[in-house]
């Protein structure tokens, strides 16, 4: 008699493929949310992209009709751009810097670097995956003196 029950559930395949999806199904949620991530994070890049242009022509008008701001003026600017419409980055996360370059290569020309750090939010922390940091820089050219 037990020879006959165990040849029957040997035999018997009702629930395989609940269970083998029950096995497969974490590794291809984790998956699926990876590929979301990795869209948010070049969401992200693209918006500090987007926001660094935006705040070269700022820079570049202003100058242009001799309101001359200051690095701190610029910065405080550009994060300002960056937490607004349309790129709507985390305000608590977008950090901006302005320095103006060590060597000026260009006669009559200041160069200025703009950073944009953004600390990207994450939806992986059941997989370890914490809040990373994703950074964007770009040189202002602005006329300087005259």
């Amino acid at each position: 008699m037990t020879t006959t029950a165990l040849a029957r559930l040997r035999k018997a395949t009702d629930g395989a493929a609940a269970m083998e999806f029950a096995l497969v199904a974490p590794l291809l949620i984790t998956m699926m949310l990876g590929v979301v991530q990795a869209g948010m994070w070049m969401g992200a890049y693209n918006s500090l992209r987007s926001s660094a242009s935006d705040t070269g022509r700022y820079v570049t008008v202003q100058y242009q009709n001799t309101n001359r701001i200051s690095n701190s003026d610029i910065a405080i600017w550009a994060r300002n751009h960056a937490i607004t419409a349309p790129y709507s980055l985390d305000s608590s996360g977008v950090t901006t810097y302005v320095s103006d370059a060590a060597t000026q290569s260009i006669t009559n020309v200041t160069e200025k670097q703009l950073k944009i750090v953004y600390q990207m939010p994450t939806i992986m922390q059941f997989a370890g995956v914490n809040t990373f940091q994703i950074s964007y820089t770009r040189s202002l050219f602005v006329k300087s003196g005259v």
